[in-house]
C-alpha cells in the first residue's frame, strides 16, 4: 500500500521484508505527459545471530564462546575486562578468572553485508578457599587430628601417608599417633558451584625418648644407695620411690646410708625436647645386715686351762656364707660354709 507524491521518499527509516517487491513511479511534465518506471526492491532477512558459551565455569577451568550461524562474512566477539575476537567461537582463556565474568557480545555479517547481533551472560565462579591443619607436632602416642575448611562444603576428601583418606572435613587420624602418620595430608574440597580447591598440611609425630632406669642394687643396710637415669640431654627428668622418695635430677643419690625401707621399685619419666615423655622402672633391693655376738663358753674361761670355747651366735637368716675369726692367741682358725650352729676354734 506505498505511496508517495515525492521525487525519491523514503520508504521507510526501517524496512522489513513486507516492503520488498516492485515500486512503480509515474512522472508528469510541463505539457502534462506522462511516463512511468519501475525499480524491484529486494530486502534480505537479518542473520540469525547467536551467543553462548560453556559457563558456569570454576575458576581455572577453559572459558569458551559459541557463536552463529556458520559461513557469515565475519565475525566480531567483544566483552569485558577488553575481550575482543574474530573468530566464530574463540576461546577466551584456558584459565579463566573472575574478571572475565559479564556478557559478551558477538556481531556477525553475511553474504549480503546485513549484520546482527547476540549477547551471553557469562558466569565465572570463584574457587573455594580450602585450607588444612593439624595439632601437630603430636608425640607417639598422642591423638592425631586435621582441621579442615571452610564450612558448608559439598564434599571433603582427605588423604595422606600410610594409606590414610576421609571425607570428613576435620578427622581424627588416630588416637594413638605413630610416627608412620608423619608426612603431607591433602583435603580437596568441592562446593555448590561444583568447583574445587585443594590445601596441604605437613604433619610431625615425634617418637617418643627411650628412657632407662637402673640402680647399684643390691646394696646391704648402711651402704649408698644410687640410681641411674637415661637417656642423656632431656629437659626433665623426675624419679618417684618408695618412704616418699622425689628427685629432679638424673642419676640421683637415694641415701648414702640405705634402709630396708627404701627397697622397692623406683620410676622414672624422662621429658625431651619436644615434650615427649616416657618412663621406666628399676626394683631396688636392700639386704639387712647379719647381727653376730660372741659369747664365751662359761666352763672353758679359766685361766691356764688349754682350751677356750667360744660361740658365734648369728641373728638374720642363716646359714651364712662365710665365718671368719680372727684372734691374739698363738693360733686362730678361719672356717667357711660352715652351718650356723656354735663354732669352736681352739686357741693355746
Amino acid at each position: 500500500g506505498f505511496s508517495s507524491n515525492q521525487q525519491s521518499p523514503n520508504v521507510s527509516p526501517s524496512a522489513t521484508l513486507a516492503m520488498a517487491g516492485v515500486y512503480t513511479l509515474t512522472v508528469i511534465d510541463g505539457n502534462g505527459c506522462s511516463d512511468a518506471a519501475n525499480t524491484t526492491v529486494v530486502v534480505n532477512s537479518l542473520p540469525a545471530a547467536s551467543a553462548a558459551s560453556n559457563s558456569p565455569v570454576c575458576e581455572g577451568e577453559s572459558l569458551d564462546l559459541t557463536g552463529g550461524p556458520s559461513g557469515m562474512t565475519s565475525y566480531s566477539w567483544t566483552g569485558p575486562n577488553g575481550f575482543s575476537s574474530n573468530q566464530q567461537s574463540p576461546n577466551v582463556s584456558p584459565a579463566a578468572t573472575p574478571a572475565m565474568a559479564g556478557v559478551y557480545t558477538l556481531t556477525v555479517v553475511d553474504g549480503n553485508g546485513c549484520s546482527n547481533a547476540a549477547n551471553t551472560t557469562v558466569v565465572v565462579n570463584s574457587l573455594p578457599a580450602a585450607t588444612a591443619s593439624s595439632n601437630s607436632p603430636v608425640c607417639e602416642g598422642e591423638s592425631l587430628d586435621l582441621a579442615g575448611g571452610p564450612a558448608g562444603m559439598t564434599s571433603y576428601s582427605w588423604s595422606g601417608p600410610n594409606g590414610f583418606s576421609s571425607n570428613q572435613q576435620s578427622p581424627n587420624v588416630s588416637p594413638a599417633a605413630t610416627p608412620a602418620m608423619a608426612g603431607v595430608y591433602t583435603l580437596a574440597v568441592v562446593d555448590g558451584n561444583g568447583c574445587s580447591n585443594s590445601a596441604n598440611t605437613t604433619v610431625v609425630v615425634n617418637s617418643l625418648p627411650t628412657a632407662t632406669a637402673a640402680n647399684n642394687s643390691p646394696v646391704c643396710v648402711g651402704e649408698s644407695l644410687n640410681l641411674s637415669g637415661g637417656p642423656a640431654g632431656m629437659s626433665s627428668y623426675s624419679w618417684t620411690g618408695p618412704n616418699g622418695f622425689s628427685s629432679t635430677q638424673q642419676s640421683p643419690n637415694v641415701s648414702p646410708s640405705a634402709t630396708l625401707a627404701m627397697a622397692g621399685v623406683y620410676d622414672l619419666t624422662v621429658v625431651d625436647g619436644n615434650g615427649c615423655s616416657n618412663s621406666a622402672n628399676t626394683t631396688v633391693v636392700v639386704n639387712d645386715n647379719p647381727l653376730v655376738s660372741i659369747i664365751p663358753d662359761p666352763g672353758s674361761t679359766c685361766t691356764n686351762q688349754d682350751l677356750l670355747v667360744l660361740s658365734a651366735v648369728s641373728g638374720g637368716t642363716p646359714p651364712y656364707d662365710t665365718y671368719a675369726w680372727t684372734g691374739t692367741g698363738a693360733a686362730y682358725l678361719d672356717a667357711t660354709d660352715v652351718p650356723a650352729t656354735n663354732f669352736n676354734s681352739p686357741f693355746s
